[in-house]
């Protein structure tokens, strides 16, 4: 058997194999290192390149016979399903969390919003990111915070979505083409992308600067808690008043009526939400002037 070399270069761990005057090699994050048999993958992948992508030397310089950009679909692919299956069959069933504050970290402020603002508009939660044991460990840390069970779907399940499921959360890799084409009524978080909106006068945005100031973890969930729920309690009595009225409410109506049962500024804000999340709900809101009344 081929044996793999190991080494440590910088803040990255170096695997490589030599066969036949051709080097193959693997680089892995210093932190990934000893979580997972990165010796196998390399071998694997040596096999899906010399099975699939047979290569000969030609004056010192490899001559691969496939199309490159098939090897690198089939290396990602190969990657992906080692990377999310080891860390998803360990990490099913065990509760593995982040702090809050790392939460927000991780994902932004403005992605953390995002994330709450698609939840309130009745929208599925694609995370897209090159490290799915993070993602799960980022969204198990969120899921709590939300007053309804969240189904959570890895991204090589995508046969198990369902339309007519509640919301949940969808955690690819390297699919998002392919999740684009399957999952409808999303909301899509990249913890990979530079671009994310901005949510400065926000006041989700806002509270969870105030929530992040506080001392103590404990207080911390418990006054986000409070703060979904409150929204979400919203959310429901506008399913119901929308639901009772046949051919819809004018939006002045229903904020109106919701007034009467919640704090004004609330009530914007879960209409706004709605509306600018682009929620099924506002189907049945007879004016999409939200910003005029």
């Amino acid at each position: 058997m081929t044996e793999v070399v190991h080494t440590t270069l910088g803040e990255r761990e170096f695997f490589f194999i030599k066969e036949q005057g051709i080097i193959y090699s693997l680089f892995v994050s210093k932190e990934l290192d000893g979580k997972q048999d990165f010796d196998n993958l390399l071998l694997t992948l040596v096999d899906v390149i010399k099975s699939d992508f047979p290569a000969d030397i030609e004056g010192g310089i490899v001559e691969a016979k496939g199309h490159p950009k098939d090897l690198e679909k089939k290396i990602e692919a190969t990657i992906e399903q080692f990377m999310i299956e080891e860390p998803y069959d360990v990490m099913r069933g065990v509760e593995q969390t982040f702090p809050l504050s790392d939460v927000s970290q991780i994902l932004g402020k403005d992605n953390f919003v995002q994330v709450f603002r698609g939840l309130l508009a009745g929208k599925k939660v694609v995370v897209l990111g090159y490290d799915p044991s993070l993602i799960l460990k980022v969204i198990h840390s969120i899921t709590p915070f939300w007053p309804e069970h969240l189904k959570v779907v890895l991204g090589t399940e995508l046969d198990k979505i369902k339309e007519e499921e509640k919301t949940f959360f969808v955690t690819v890799r390297w699919r998002e083409d392919e999740v684009r084409g399957k999952v409808e009524n999303a909301t899509y978080i990249d913890l990979d992308s530079s671009f994310k909106k901005k949510f400065e006068e926000d006041l989700l945005f806002e509270k969870l600067d105030e929530i992040l100031a506080l001392e103590s973890e404990e207080s911390r969930k418990s006054m986000l808690k409070s703060e979904i729920v409150t929204l979400k309690i919203i959310v429901n009595d506008v399913k119901e008043l929308l639901a009772e009225a046949e051919g819809g409410l004018r939006l002045k109506t229903l904020r109106k009526k919701l007034s009467n049962k919640h704090p004004k500024e609330k009530v914007k804000y879960v209409l706004d939400v709605l509306i600018n999340e682009e929620s099924p709900m506002v189907e049945n809101i007879r004016t999409p002037f939200f910003h005029l009344f």
